[in-house]
């Protein structure tokens, strides 16, 4: 028990110390499992985990139950380095004692859900299914359009599968987002134990809210153990590609390096995601600044903003990890806000690992994996409740009584923060129903970066920007030397830069029109074999991560991949049908949630007003759908073109 323990202190007190920073109900767990003994998890130490607007700390074990659970677990863990009773993790080869323990840490678990809650604990190996194809695959190539999160999902499976397949990333490195947000203080607003794969888990993150640095290096690790470098293509640029139905295949036209080239494959995958264009506000003069103007997404890591005058346009996610981060170093900085976002106050959102928490993730054999299992089953559904539209309530400011509880709750948080500055109360509240906007994690550094004396938040709305700063709809100019734009993307339309062209000739720019839709997030009708992953409804508000959702569409992916190779199909359509019925219900869905309202505009809707970008239900809901490909949602057409 070296490194981080202080010198002086026995193996009892160190490990007491330690426990103090655990995150109790999945140390409990984790240590029966390894020690085999399942009075560790106790009926009357269980934690209840009850539905409550913010989540409660220790799963919401009373004081007592986490002073007995600790005396508990240093016993656990002393019994545990004395290696008398030290076991290979019993739950890994006795599913019903792996039951027990996930009832103790979520709740009596659903029998229907027990593979897909293995999978996210990382027993059942999910590549297994489907089987390897090999020799079958040797003339079936995937391309996939991006190196990010979801390309390198999907570069995984392919691999474990036997399926060629090439990454074609425009950049000059695996990462994407990771890779092109280098703004100051990028860092998750996802806990990153729940937002790496569950097939590549660790117990190496040093933060819950990892930085963006650490994140890019924990892609390149799975890029190097499973040797997936060879696959790439860096610094290419797709710029159309277009089916033909004789072959089934389609053909990309790329520029490599400057160098026009075409790549040749039967099944395309889109891993661009939503969030890959950045949007500028259409506010007159953008552009025409005299000086330094810049999206967040397109920082220059060579600027220096030292004793500059900075006007930030935006507060949403990357405004508030942006604004903290160089506020000390500006001589002076305007945050323009046009609405106000929802605050989740999240402790520990900027600090690493509490030291004893980070020793036991070491010592502790599968920690991190139960630790995980538990952040991920708290998400399936997360707020889910508290977004849910009533029709029949008429009070401003939310949408139904539990929505106005989540109002509360967090309104009452955003004003302990501000009881100093009254003058800044009225304008940090927002208006409009919690969860009808993204909403943002801060662990106070926003509330502390408003009161400085160099930064001023100004809310009377911007009229133009001039060369020389921004004029405001009250006939100020504020004049500043730099300009950032943390003001989004175009999510509805992160494909238009390709040129997609399917069946018959049609365009998926004409046919989206910048409204896009496709069965499950993943397939559209007329484009066969093009196969998308984050892709239109399948983002998430108040529940689940990305990569849970990312994952789950690479399965669907896969399943329908191996069923073409195994049965000779050409290529398999997406009917219209499918797709409207799959619209229909989504559209519904998200009509009775907060974000869905009529009244407030935000990304998640497209130029129509169509909520095209969010997934409305649960995460086990979207698991569910895309278990199996059933083959009535597509026209098949086999090898004779038939």
């Amino acid at each position: 028990m070296t490194g981080i323990r202080p010198p002086g202190l026995t193996d009892r007190e160190w490990v007491t110390r330690a426990v103090a920073d655990a995150e109790i109900p999945a140390l409990m767990v984790a240590l029966a499992d390894a020690l085999g003994d399942d009075s560790m998890v106790p009926d009357d130490l269980r934690p209840p985990n009850r539905k409550v607007a913010l989540p409660e700390a220790q799963g919401g074990l009373s004081q007592q139950q986490q002073t007995i659970a600790r005396g508990r677990a240093v016993d656990g863990v002393l019994r545990l380095l004395a290696g008398d009773d030290r076991v290979a993790p019993k739950s890994k080869g006795d599913k019903g004692f792996r039951r027990r323990l996930m009832d103790y840490l979520i709740g009596d678990v659903d029998g229907s859900l027990l593979k897909l809650l293995d999978r996210e604990l990382g027993y059942e190996s999910a590549e297994a299914e489907p089987a390897a194809v090999g020799a079958l695959a040797e003339d079936f190539t995937v391309a996939i359009i991006g190196g990010g999160m979801s390309g390198i999902a999907m570069a995984y499976r392919l691999k474990r599968a036997g399926i060629p397949f090439v990454i074609l990333e425009k950049n000059h490195d695996m990462g994407g987002t990771w890779l092109e947000n280098v703004y100051p203080g990028v860092r998750l607003d996802t806990n990153n134990f729940a937002y790496g794969f569950s097939f590549a888990q660790t117990k190496d993150w040093t933060h819950q809210f990892s930085e963006g640095s650490t994140i890019l290096e924990y892609f390149r690790s799975l890029c190097d153990s499973e040797n997936l470098w060879p696959h790439f293509r860096f610094s290419t640029r797709v710029d159309a590609a277009t089916f033909d139905a004789t072959t089934g295949s389609w053909t990309l036209e790329v520029t490599s390096d400057g160098v026009a080239d075409t790549v040749t494959a039967r099944a395309l995958v889109s891993a661009v995601g939503q969030l890959n264009l950045p949007k500028l506000p259409d506010i007159v003069g953008v552009g025409e600044f005299s000086g330094l103007e810049m999206h967040s997404a397109r920082w220059d890591p060579n600027v220096d903003l030292v004793g500059q005058r900075v006007a930030v346009i935006g507060t949403g996610a990357s405004a508030y990890q942006v604004v903290p981060a160089i506020a000390a170093d500006v001589e002076q900085l305007h945050v323009f806000q046009r609405t106000a976002p929802w605050i989740m106050p999240t402790r520990g959102y900027y600090e690493p690992l509490k030291p004893g928490f980070a020793w036991l993730l070491q010592v502790v054999p599968n920690y991190e994996r139960w630790f995980r299992f538990w952040q991920f089953w708290t998400a399936t559904e997360g707020r889910l409740p508290y977004v849910g539209v009533d029709p029949e309530w008429k009070e401003p400011g939310s949408v139904s009584a539990a929505n106005r509880e989540l109002r509360e709750v967090l309104e009452s948080r955003i004003r302990e923060q501000f009881t100093d500055r009254e003058d800044l109360m009225a304008q940090v509240i927002p208006d409009y129903p919690p969860g009808a906007k993204r909403m943002l994690r801060d662990g106070g550094a926003w509330s502390t970066t408003l009161k400085r004396d160099n930064v001023g938040l100004h809310t009377e709305g911007i009229r133009s920007i001039e060369p020389t700063g921004i004029s405001t709809v009250d006939g100020s100019l504020i004049e500043v030397d730099v300009i950032i734009y943390c003001t989004g993307f175009q999510a509805a339309n992160s494909l238009d830069p390709i040129r997609i062209t399917g069946l018959e000739g049609l365009s998926l720019k004409e046919h989206w029109s910048g409204d896009p839709r496709a069965y499950l997030g993943i397939t559209i009708p007329h484009f066969p074999n093009l196969y998308c992953l984050y892709g239109p409804n399948t983002n998430l508000v108040v529940n689940g991560s990305a990569t849970f959702m990312t994952e789950a569409a690479v399965d669907y992916i896969l399943a329908s991949i191996t069923t073409m190779i195994r049965e000779g199909y050409r290529y398999l359509d997406c009917t219209p049908e499918a797709l409207e019925r799959f619209i229909a219900d989504v559209d519904s869905a998200n009509a009775e949630r907060a974000w869905g309202v009529e009244s407030v505009t935000s990304w998640y809707k497209s130029s129509s007003g169509r909520v095209s970008q969010v997934w409305p239900y649960d995460l086990t809901t979207y698991w569910n759908l895309t278990r199996d490909v059933d083959l009535d949602d597509y026209t098949v057409v086999v090898e004779n073109g038939t």
